[in-house]
């Protein structure tokens, strides 16, 4: 059963403003304004711009996230979706290899040849064996987030095997607690900041506010959370 339109939609307003919202927080310098003080200089200096600290002022350093490669980003979305009793979800594993675990360039992890009798890892491509441990994310590889976030959740009775591993009964109305143990599923225990969970809460709410029925609020919070993609930076 796939998301409807409508929910769709208001998921993906949302996942697009969580995304670009810190842009508009950007200002023109890295650190607070200086005050210029008057009373400091000598003559002959020049004095220091009054909006923007000094070139030769040390720069705060800056460090990219390491990014899981295709087997963590799998084994995350396959933890969501086993139930309690161990089972997996009927249906994910193909998802998963089609859209994660084939796509070596995209989500690095180089193959093994000698994993399986098939060769099954690397697909039958020798090639794959030399691909990087870890690559940085891109626009390829965030699309096939997003095309396994919606398939995985897509199959069916997805959304039982996720309320089960939540350990809630089917048909329990989302909560700030049940909202944040989801999302804890994908973040490895990270609790979400107020202003995600705020964000998820409201997003429940206005597809309650739309008709949806409770499976559809979870299928679309679920489906939210693994979109965000940030849960693979480790």
């Amino acid at each position: 059963m796939r998301l409807t339109k409508r929910t769709l939609k208001i998921a993906s307003i949302l996942t697009l403003s969580f995304l670009f919202l810190p842009l508009a927080f950007t200002n023109c310098g890295a650190q607070p304004f200086q005050t210029l003080e008057l009373s400091s200089l000598v003559p002959g200096d020049a004095p220091t711009s009054l909006s923007h600290p000094s070139s030769d002022k040390a720069q705060i350093s800056t460090q990219k996230p390491v990014i899981g490669n295709r087997l963590y980003a799998a084994s995350v979305i396959r933890d969501v979706f086993t139930n309690q009793a161990g089972a997996v979800l009927p249906g994910l594993d193909a998802e998963l290899n089609k859209w994660v675990l084939s796509r070596l360039p995209q989500f690095g992890g180089g193959c093994d040849l000698y994993s399986s009798a098939s060769g099954r890892d690397c697909g039958g491509d020798g090639s794959g064996v030399n691909v990087a441990p870890r690559v940085d994310t891109t626009t390829v590889r965030q699309t096939y987030t997003i095309k396994i976030c919606e398939n995985a959740t897509s199959l069916n009775n997805s959304m039982s095997y996720v309320m089960s591993r939540l350990g809630i009964a089917a048909g329990t109305e989302p909560s700030n607690a049940t909202v944040s143990q989801l999302y804890m599923l994908y973040y490895r225990t990270d609790y979400p900041d107020t202003n995600i969970l705020n964000m998820l809460v409201q997003l429940n709410n206005d597809l309650k506010a739309n008709g949806e029925n409770v499976e559809e609020r979870w299928r679309a919070l679920t489906n939210f959370i693994c979109e965000l993609s940030d849960w693979q930076n480790i």
